[in-house]
């Protein structure tokens, strides 16, 4: 009963939408500003759409991929679903200051641009060497911030980019077989698996202590001792649920300790 609810929770990609609701509420609470709950609500519904979108796409490339398959088989009830929730996202985005839209905007674009080919000779950035780790962590650091963006510090954006880049890369050591295949370059196919590995603990542990948001040190070494073993037990025959489930859920337990930590 618990693995099917979680398998519900990761396939229909319920669980990366809160897991990235949770890394945006760090924002706020950080800085000690109240928290939107219409951009959270906003950010849920537009990650939730977003990714099922990547994964119909992917279906009809990989149609024996689990995380694929969700997609597919509820296919007519996600459409209505779906179209439902781009007019939520409307109706919310144009509530928003023109910055919030224009930083939305800019990572709705890059989005769009990372989405996999639906056309055989449609053009992609995740095509270009190396850059599709780097591009997935820019949007969802454009977003977690949000029109915040402009006013935390620097040291506090480089933290949240390193973060998610160092959450991102267990998912190409995941997709190491395909990306061979494609003929793509990722970063665990050049460095190797053990390298790659190293490279996510040490940028996971320097963007926790360069963000900051987590005010007691206990709570601090706690997550980057956690977040370290997790990483380091990543592996390309690791089941789908390790990456979609337990990894993901370091940007939701980053919002948890990070309020546990105010108290």
């Amino acid at each position: 009963m618990l693995k099917k609810s979680i398998e519900l929770l990761t396939y229909s990609n319920v669980w990366v939408s809160l897991c990235i609701v949770g890394l945006t509420a760090v924002t706020p609470l950080s800085m000690g500003e109240p928290i939107s709950y219409s951009y959270l609500l906003f950010v849920f519904l537009g990650t939730w759409l977003t990714y099922n979108i990547q994964r119909y796409i992917k279906y009809q490339k990989d149609p024996i991929d689990r995380k694929n398959i969700f997609p597919q088989n509820h296919l007519s009830k996600i459409k209505w679903i779906g179209l439902a929730v781009a007019m939520i996202l409307l109706f919310i985005f144009i509530t928003f200051e023109l910055e919030t839209q224009v930083i939305l905007g800019l990572a709705a674009v890059l989005s769009l641009l990372y989405l996999p080919p639906f056309f055989a000779d449609q053009w992609s950035l995740r095509e270009v060497p190396y850059v599709k780790i780097f591009l997935i962590a820019a949007v969802w650091t454009l977003v977690s911030f949000g029109s915040h963006l402009l006013e935390v510090r620097s040291q506090a954006i480089v933290g949240r980019f390193l973060f998610l880049l160092a959450i991102t890369l267990p998912f190409d050591i995941r997709d190491m077989e395909k990306d061979h295949e494609y003929g793509l370059k990722t970063i665990p196919l050049w460095l190797g698996l053990k390298s790659t590995k190293l490279l996510g603990i040490v940028l996971f542990v320097v963007a926790i202590y360069l963000e900051g948001a987590i005010q007691h040190d206990w709570l601090l070494h706690f997550f980057g001792l956690l977040g370290g073993l997790m990483l380091l037990n990543v592996s390309h025959k690791k089941r789908e649920l390790y990456y979609g489930f337990t990894i993901e859920s370091l940007s939701l337990l980053y919002f948890v300790l990070m309020w546990l930590s105010l108290l």
